[in-house]
């Protein structure tokens, strides 16, 4: 017996020596963060330190165990660095299931290349990438990275959850205040998973055992419901400039001192636009032959040098060499309307087709993107300076109805960009079809596109028409046809409208079996997408976007042919929407009307059955058949 219990003794001191060398073992992982996940942070450690107003200290630690294939790509990690942020350190180590270290990557290791979002032309951001793999799940990837930034604009902040299929056993987040600069932070969706604590120059906060979350349709976006914090300092500096935070006047003051001075043009190019202004009898019409000119004489391209990321090149640059950015090209339209003697704001906003969350309340930056507000007696013109195509005045659902700043003289003004909604956001079709014995037919459709459904139409124009006969048939869900000619007619306006015009033919689109014809009903338009089934959905239902659709074929009958079934009228109203489809009969002819109509809103989770079952129905009724019959 007491030499059972040595031998025992002796094993367990073995296993205890042995687990010192052990990190991150992937059995010990909790089956609830299982759950939904392909990774988990095992353990995450982010410190800020604030030490003046031209330094900042980041340290961090994460460890984040990839479960299977699906999560590899969760555990890549990029960091950036320019003349502002200098990284002091870089290292990464894999351990395998049982927490054996078995690779590493110091800095000279990691892959170093230029930094390239959305089309940058020339950056002096670098990117240091690490992307391991392993053919043996699971494993684990530890990241310890240091680096310090000669500025206090837009202070790193605590983002630990950022995407789907992610769960976390420990995260902390760390702000030290060494500095004498008084430092605001504000937190965002916290829940029961994370602690604080607090002393006069550190705060802590741990967040732990915090399941995954999986994707769900028509969710807000993730700004509404991941938890984040967000820190500034009240007086900051960036590049040799300094600003404020504590309003957003103030904030807007140092954008403008930023932009200062850079709205000279070159005496040649105002000359020739003083040939342009000659024929223009109203403000109107100058913003409009103004902006169509800066869209043909120059292109969008992504250049970020020094402080160019907040920073807009001077308008003569622009002039010179034909391309910007969009702060440079808004800034060169600008500077195209003050020559002519019309006001326009400089303004910042957060773009994206999905961007709506924005915080009035936090002064800081919440900007990816600028575009320009020019406010006329009787209407205020909104400028998307970056599209060659986009009609003056149109903004697309890419800034449409979020908050704005304004860059005014006397600071920031906050304002909201237009909504388009039912009443713009229409799609109109009319179609004459011609049904032969055979099945074949021969159709011609008249469409017409407005708001929103203009923006997702509109790249039509941009391309020759070899390229939009390929794009048209992209745009249609039928079987089998040939386009044998179209037309559009793009008008541009503020509240612009595409008319297009083409011709069909539909082999077979009737398909026969014995002395029938199965004819579908919805040419053109049928309701393809039911958001999938959600298991105990998590969140509420966000539907941003409306419209109003409505389609009216007319089919021409054979003449041997009769009716034999015909589908009943269909209407269903709810509060996510109206759809409704009529049949009417006229000698030979039989007129389909359809009409949709979708709303915007937000629904709550458990209405999620009923809000599917709506699409369900509408993509039933869109497959609906009338069946004719050969005459005896």
């Amino acid at each position: 017996m007491q030499k059972s219990t040595t031998l025992l003794l002796i094993l367990m001191i073995s296993l205890s020596t042995q687990a010192k060398d052990l990190f991150y073992t992937a059995f010990l992982i909790s089956d609830s963060l299982k759950e939904n996940a392909s990774a988990v942070i095992r353990n995450e450690h982010f410190e800020v330190e604030i030490i003046s107003q031209t330094k900042v200290r980041v340290k961090q630690i994460k460890a984040i165990t990839v479960l299977n294939s699906k999560g590899k790509k969760k555990a890549w990690e990029a960091f950036s660095y320019d003349e502002n942020k200098k990284i002091t350190d870089l290292s990464a180590r894999m351990y395998n299931a049982t927490g054996q270290e078995v690779d590493k990557w110091n800095k000279s290791k990691w892959e170093d290349v230029s930094y390239d979002p959305f089309g940058t032309a020339y950056s002096d951001t670098r990117m240091l990438i690490c992307k391991p793999v392993s053919n043996s799940y699971p494993y684990t990837i530890e990241y310890t990275v240091s680096y310090e930034r000669n500025n206090t604009y837009m202070i790193d902040g605590w983002h630990p959850l950022w995407e789907d299929n992610l769960s976390i056993e420990k995260s902390t987040f760390v702000l030290r205040n060494t500095s004498d600069l008084k430092i605001k932070f504000k937190e965002y969706n916290f829940n029961k998973h994370i602690a604080k604590q607090s002393t006069p120059l550190i705060s802590t906060w741990e967040l732990t055992n915090m399941p995954a979350y999986k994707s769900e349709p028509y969710r807000p976006s993730k700004k509404e419901y991941l938890p984040y914090i967000s820190v500034d300092a009240n007086d900051f500096s960036y590049s040799g400039y300094t600003g404020k935070s504590d309003t957003w006047k103030d904030f807007g003051m140092f954008i403008a001192q930023l932009n200062n001075d850079r709205h000279h043009l070159p005496k040649e190019r105002l000359m020739e636009v003083d040939g342009l202004l000659d024929t223009c009898t109203t403000a109107a019409s100058k913003v409009k032959t103004l902006y169509q000119y800066m869209q043909s004489h120059t292109r969008y391209v992504n250049i970020s040098i020094g402080i160019g990321g907040i920073q807009t090149f001077p308008a003569q640059t622009v002039s010179e060499n034909g391309y910007g950015d969009c702060k440079a090209l808004s800034n060169y339209m600008y500077a195209l309307l003050k020559h002519a003697g019309i006001k326009s704001y400089f303004t910042l906003v957060n773009a994206g087709a999905q961007n709506y969350s924005f915080d009035v309340d936090y002064v800081g930056h919440q900007f990816n993107h600028a575009i320009l507000c020019v406010p006329l007696q009787k209407d205020t013109i909104w400028l998307e300076c970056t599209s060659q195509t986009i009609p003056c005045g149109f903004l697309g659902n890419f800034t449409d109805n979020r908050q704005v700043l304004l860059i005014t003289e006397q600071g920031g003004v906050l304002a909201k960009t237009p909504k388009y909604g039912k009443t713009e956001n229409k799609l109109y079709r009319n179609a004459e079809v011609e049904v032969m014995a055979s099945g074949d037919c021969t159709a011609q459709l008249v469409s017409s596109y407005t708001g929103l459904e203009y923006d997702a139409k509109h790249r039509l124009t941009a391309v020759d028409k070899e390229q939009q006969l390929k794009m048209l048939y992209k745009d249609f869900d039928i079987p089998n046809f040939t386009i044998n000619s179209f037309n559009l007619n793009n008008t541009q306006t503020s509240q612009p409208k595409l008319f297009e015009e083409i011709n069909l033919t539909l082999p077979k689109y009737a398909s026969s079996s014995g002395t029938r014809l199965f004819l579908p009903l919805n040419l053109a338009s049928k309701w393809d997408y039911v958001p999938r089934k959600v298991k105990n959905r998590s969140f509420d239902i966000h539907v941003h976007s409306e419209f109003l659709n409505t389609d009216t074929i007319c089919y021409t009958l054979p003449d041997s042919y009769i009716i034999e079934v015909l589908p009943e009228d269909v209407s269903l109203e709810s509060k996510y929407g109206i759809y409704k489809s009529e049949i009417k009969l006229n000698g030979n002819k039989l007129i389909y009307a359809r009409r949709i109509e979708f709303n915007s809103g937000i629904y709550t989770s458990d209405e999620y059955s009923d809000f599917v079952d709506f699409f369900k129905m509408i993509q039933k009724n869109d497959n609906a058949l009338t069946v004719l019959k050969r005459a005896e």
